[in-house]
């Protein structure tokens, strides 16, 4: 793995840092260019295991988009944590990644269509998630990512708005599970409700407590649909 500059890469560009939960959560939306072959630039960022993972996808845009959110990640936590490779990106029991060598530092990646999103913090557990806004089809959708009122909310609103409301509620609680460690555990989504004010409650017994967990929607694109959790209890 060669240095982290970053700069001649081709296939992806970092857009300007958003300050989630009164800066505690630094936010880096990253801007991907679906278009060949992931570079030669950014391919030198990547660790062997990376790589390996990498010829593992058959997609190109798949592949794509993981070597440029990898690379995006090195960048950052190189540039702005004074962490350069070789870098230690290990999973928990879960899978989520993390960093073996950089206790304190927590982060986390997420990605759909030409947009990625990558968060970094040292206040507690993060989670993040973006979606692009394509239409659904709901029936069907909602009962497994909704609890009973969200679901009723969302049988009132028209359907542009319910499109929107569904993509708020699905970002959001994935960006939660995340944040604790189970990644998109869908039998725990209906369980939690979603609050105006950014907090989480639970309408039966979780593996964790949503009482440390604050979530915040993120500004990311248009037809794309973000949020980040902030989870300050350790999993």
């Amino acid at each position: 793995m060669r240095g982290v500059t970053a700069a001649k890469a081709c296939c992806y560009t970092l857009g300007p840092v958003h300050g989630a939960f009164q800066g505690r959560v630094r936010c880096w939306p990253v801007f991907l260019r679906l278009e060949g072959e992931p570079d030669a630039a950014v391919l030198d960022m990547l660790a062997p295991v990376e790589r390996q993972e990498l010829r593992r996808l058959r997609q190109r845009d798949d592949r794509l988009r993981y070597a440029a959110t990898r690379a995006a990640l090195r960048q950052i936590l190189a540039r702005e944590y004074g962490l350069p490779p070789p870098l230690n990106i290990a999973r928990n029991a879960s899978g989520k990644p993390m960093l073996a060598d950089a206790a304190g530092l927590d982060f986390n990646v997420s990605h759909a269509g030409a947009r990625a999103l990558i968060a970094v913090t040292r206040a507690g557990q993060v989670g993040v998630d973006v979606e692009k806004t394509v239409p659904l089809q709901l029936a069907g959708l909602a009962e497994l990512v909704c609890t009973s009122l969200e679901q009723a909310g969302l049988a009132r609103l028209p359907v542009p708005a319910r499109q929107v409301e569904f993509f708020r509620l699905w970002v959001g609680k994935e960006a939660v599970l995340k944040s604790v460690g189970l990644g998109i555990a869908g039998e725990h989504m209906p369980l939690l409700a979603l609050q105006d004010d950014g907090s989480v409650q639970a309408q039966a017994p979780l593996p964790f407590d949503v009482a440390h967990i604050q979530l915040e929607m993120l500004p990311i694109a248009n037809g794309y649909c973000a949020a980040v959790a902030l989870s300050s209890a350790r999993h």
